[in-house]
C-alpha cells in the first residue's frame, strides 16, 4: 500500500513535472516568437527610416538643383536684358545719326537751291 501511494505521488509528481515543463516550453516559445516579432519590426522600422532619409536627400538635392536652374535662369534673363539694353542704345546712335545725315542733305540741297538760284540770276542779268 505504501509503495501504491508512493507511485501515486511519483506518477502525480512527474505529471505535474510534465504539465511545468510543457507551461516552460511554451513560455519559451512565446518569448522566441515575440523576439521574433520584435526584430522583424525593428528591421522593417530602420529600412523606413533609411528610406525616409534617402527620399528627404533626394528632395534636398532636387531643391538645391531647382534652386541652381532658378539662378541660371535669371542670370541668362539678366544677360538678355543687357544685351537688349546695348541693342537700344545702339538703335538709338544709329537713329541720331541718320537724323543728322538727313538734316545735312537737307542744308546741302537748300545751300545748292541757293546757289543755283543765283547762278540763274546772274545768268539773267
Amino acid at each position: 500500500r505504501v509503495k501504491a501511494e508512493e507511485e501515486d505521488r511519483l506518477r502525480k509528481f512527474s505529471s505535474e513535472k510534465d504539465e511545468m515543463d510543457q507551461k516552460i516550453n511554451e513560455a519559451k516559445q512565446l518569448i522566441e516568437y515575440e523576439a521574433r516579432v520584435k526584430a522583424d519590426e525593428e528591421a522593417q522600422l530602420r529600412i523606413f527610416e533609411e528610406e525616409k532619409r534617402k527620399l528627404q536627400q533626394q528632395l534636398e538635392a532636387e531643391a538645391v538643383a531647382r534652386g541652381r536652374a532658378r539662378q541660371k535662369t535669371l542670370e541668362r534673363l539678366q544677360d538678355e536684358a543687357e544685351r537688349l539694353k546695348e541693342t537700344e542704345a545702339w538703335i538709338a546712335e544709329q537713329n541720331e545719326l541718320v537724323k543728322k545725315r538727313h538734316r545735312a542733305r537737307i542744308a546741302k540741297e537748300k545751300r545748292l537751291k541757293e546757289e543755283e538760284d543765283r547762278y540763274v540770276a546772274r545768268q539773267a542779268e
